[in-house]
């Protein structure tokens, strides 16, 4: 099934994006594909990390920019076609996440000093709450919990992401409390939630952050 696009010819189309790359291991805290994605891309087990995101958040941008040449696809296997295919940003993933946000969170969870969090924490990239929202990151110590919300520069240019962000902030404190009731998760009784900014805290929104008491923090990406 992995390999049914090969060797199809479409008009106008020189060769389809791997699909496969959307196909990320659990265990990975970027969710990149494991080796065996070198059956479809030979040389892949040999990339470094930074090489293996590279190609991956490549292969993706890709496969946005097919944009409505997926309407091709889908009719050659007798499927339906999909209207505004090629409106989709290139911005982000196929996941609603930039690659600048996740390389921020990368950032992050291999520099738990950045948050305060020891070295020996318990990373949990992606974690789900019992309201089913996600914190980006949750640093989990025996005697202290830190869960952190990161908003990459690209947040910049997205009208009230980061004022969207500070209430993140208060309603993952909130829910986190609600949790700290609840004997089944062992919540500790300090926890810190914080958020991780790539460009300074727009000024007029630096009231509103004092007033909800969330503690921004500034951290840069190395270039």
């Amino acid at each position: 099934m992995g390999h049914l696009f090969e060797g199809q010819k479409l008009h106008g189309v020189s060769s389809i994006p791997h699909l496969q790359c959307l196909v990320g291991s659990k265990s990975d805290p970027l969710r990149l594909p494991e080796d065996g994605y070198e059956e479809f891309v030979p040389g892949y087990s040999k990339l470094s990390r930074p090489e293996r995101i590279a190609h991956i958040e490549a292969e993706k941008s890709k496969i946005i920019a097919f944009g409505d040449a997926w309407n091709l696809v889908l009719k050659r296997f007798g499927q339906e076609t999909v209207d505004g295919l090629s409106k989709v940003s290139p911005a982000f993933t196929s996941s609603g996440e930039s690659p600048r946000h996740r390389a921020l969170k990368e950032h992050v969870i291999k520099n738990p000093g950045i948050v305060g969090a020891s070295k020996y924490a318990e990373v949990h990239p992606e974690y789900i709450l019992p309201s089913q929202d996600r914190l980006d990151i949750l640093f989990k110590q025996p005697k202290r919990w830190t869960a952190v919300e990161v908003k990459s520069r690209v947040s910049d240019s997205v009208e009230g992401d980061y004022k969207r962000g500070l209430y993140q902030i208060v309603k993952y404190r909130a829910l986190i409390d609600a949790m700290r009731r609840d004997p089944g998760h062992n919540v500790p009784v300090e926890v810190t939630v914080l958020l991780v900014l790539e460009s300074s805290l727009p000024e007029d929104l630096q009231p509103l952050a004092e007033k909800l008491d969330v503690e921004a923090i500034l951290t840069r990406l190395p270039e």
